[in-house]
């Protein structure tokens, strides 16, 4: 099972999943990764297919994996905003079993302030917009077993319980379905 927590820069996603890993079960695999620097974006359709090759390689279908962000998911979001080209191919070579996707929406001056972007509210505004739409579009594309949007603004300790709670939910229907199909 995948889990990616999603968000802009700034958003609470290595938060959140620095925490989920001290809730969930110790069995729970984290992966963290750095954002995607712009040079990445230049190259992503080589490198894309490289890194998602080496993955499924590494890949324990019996193991749950929660990652801030997911490199199929984050670099199309992020080609596409930053108007990188990027054709996806074969869409099969890309569908993980079990992706789960969690999106926290965070409030524009939030993000502004955490993550020192250098921009207006209205071009700040109209960029989350437009990584939100892209992110579903994305989703949809893919396709991932579900996505789910969290709002942020009641806090990180709200948000930290609300992803939690998906996770667990997640975690247990699971447990449940494979014990069930044996």
């Amino acid at each position: 099972m995948l889990i990616a927590i999603e968000g802009p820069d700034g958003a609470g996603k290595s938060t959140v999943v620095t925490h989920l890993s001290r809730l969930l079960l110790p069995s729970v695999k984290i992966v963290q990764f750095k954002s995607t620097p712009y040079a990445y974006l230049e190259s992503i359709a080589v490198l894309e297919p490289f890194f998602f090759s080496l993955f499924e390689q590494m890949y324990d279908p019996d193991a749950i994996y929660i990652f801030d962000r997911f490199f199929s998911i984050s670099s199309r979001v992020y080609a596409e905003v930053n108007r990188v080209d990027f054709t996806l191919g074969d869409r099969d070579a890309w569908v993980m079993p079990e992706l789960h996707v969690i999106l926290l929406r965070t409030p524009v001056p939030l993000l502004v302030k955490q993550a020192g972007l250098n921009l207006s509210l209205e071009q700040a505004t109209k960029r989350l917009e437009k990584l939100e739409a892209v992110y579903h579009r994305v989703c949809d594309e893919l396709p991932v077993l579900s996505y789910t949007q969290v709002k942020t603004e009641q806090g990180i300790d709200n948000t930290i319980g609300q992803v939690t709670q998906i996770c667990r939910a997640l975690i247990e229907r699971r447990y449940v379905y494979r014990h069930a199909k044996r």
